[in-house]
């Protein structure tokens, strides 16, 4: 007879080599087919290695007992709490324009003549109406493209609106634009210094050559010099601001990751999000000249974060 219980769990060959174990609770683990075998039959030891991480792992207990089930249900009960809370992020498409034609973009994004790809004010209520019926006490409201800034006026539009409806609601209400920073101009930053809860968030893929290889304007030409002027601009007229940044990891980047850090850190960029590459839009039809093996990136992304946790004991 075995010396231990199950607890709820679905499993699947991996490979022929391996089955793969799978819980409610969120947890999995990679099993030799002997193992595997081992544990059904009830027959695999369980103070060895293989028996201690299933039973870390909550897919086997030596026996049930009432606090081991009162610690499962309330592990299920805080995964599942989401279910309970209600949506807080409302992303708003302002235009599918861009004066940009980055070689990876997701949204697939148009040049910038006309204007007929843009969201009216009329449409931009009536999101800010629907994110106001979420429950939640928390909404954020993020502004994306294409370039948002392109569509400005409604962009300013729909921030005046919103908190004119939060006058009503009172929720912890923030704000976010997703900008490459190149349409910067004067009313932009008035814009800004009169809306400080509003955040920017833009993209810096690295030291110029880096920045230069994919985010390039239609012509053809880099965007680094626009970027770093544009953004020591709004560094030197709004230094309380909040200014957040990522990268998008291609196939040119992907092995200096340790150079891209340090641009960050060179610009007064406080985090950084090292995005791996997608297969969506643009990066869809470039994939071979710019996708890499996933296995590649967790490798290079690993002596990133040593190098970071190394910057951060400094």
């Amino acid at each position: 007879m075995a010396n231990y219980k199950f607890y709820p769990f679905r499993f699947f060959r991996w490979n022929k080599n391996n089955t793969l174990l799978i819980n409610d609770l969120g947890d999995w683990i990679l099993l030799t087919n002997d193992d595997f075998e081992k544990l059904y039959k009830g027959i695999l030891d369980i103070n060895s290695s293989v028996g201690m991480d299933l039973q870390s792992k909550d897919f086997v207990t030596p026996k049930y007992t009432g606090s081991d089930l009162r610690r499962l249900a309330n592990r299920y009960r805080t995964k599942k709490k989401y279910l309970f809370d209600s949506t807080a992020l409302h992303m708003l498409v302002m235009t599918h324009r861009c004066n940009q034609k980055c070689l990876y973009c997701q949204a697939s994004s148009h040049e910038t003549q006309g204007s007929s790809l843009d969201m009216d004010l009329e449409t931009a209520k009536k999101c800010i109406d629907v994110a106001f019926q979420s429950p939640s006490d928390y909404i954020k409201i993020e502004f994306q493209g294409g370039e948002p800034l392109l569509n400005k006026e409604v962009v300013f539009d729909t921030v005046t609106y919103a908190k004119e409806q939060n006058l009503f609601f009172n929720k912890s209400l923030e704000f976010v634009i997703c900008t490459n920073l190149t349409t910067l101009d004067e009313r932009i930053i008035e814009f800004l210094q009169n809306n400080g809860d509003v955040q920017i968030s833009t993209s810096l893929d690295g030291p110029t050559e880096f920045h230069n290889k994919c985010r390039t304007y239609p012509s053809g030409r880099g965007s680094y010099h626009d970027f770093i002027k544009n953004l020591r601009t709004l560094r030197r007229k709004l230094p309380n601001s909040t200014l957040s940044a990522l990268t998008t990891i291609s196939k040119h980047t992907l092995y200096n990751m340790k150079d891209i850090i340090d641009e960050y850190q060179a610009n007064q960029f406080t985090s950084i999000f090292l995005r791996p590459l997608n297969p969506f839009g643009f990066a869809y039809d470039q994939w071979k000249q710019l996708a890499y093996p996933i296995e590649e990136f967790i490798k290079e992304y690993e002596k990133a974060l040593d190098y970071i946790i190394e910057l951060n004991k400094k």
